[in-house]
């Protein structure tokens, strides 16, 4: 928290997360991040939840899973 949402962004972009802003208001974060890896036996992802004001972040969360055979 308190780190500058644009250094965000570009970092995500950099490592191919897909960025997306929450369509319901009313969710707890406003904005999320997703990178997944499908592998042979797994399905990796990777999930970045956070919110902003005047560009800097105020609120951030993440998680990790896996789905194997």
């Amino acid at each position: 928290m308190g780190s500058d949402e644009g250094s965000l962004l570009a970092e995500l972009d950099r490592e191919a997360f897909t960025v997306t802003a929450a369509k319901d208001p009313t969710k707890r974060y406003r904005f999320s991040a997703t990178y997944e890896v499908h592998q042979l036996a797994c399905n990796l992802s990777w999930t970045i939840w956070w919110n902003a004001e005047k560009s800097t972040i105020t609120d951030i969360a993440g998680d990790y899973g896996a789905t194997c055979l």
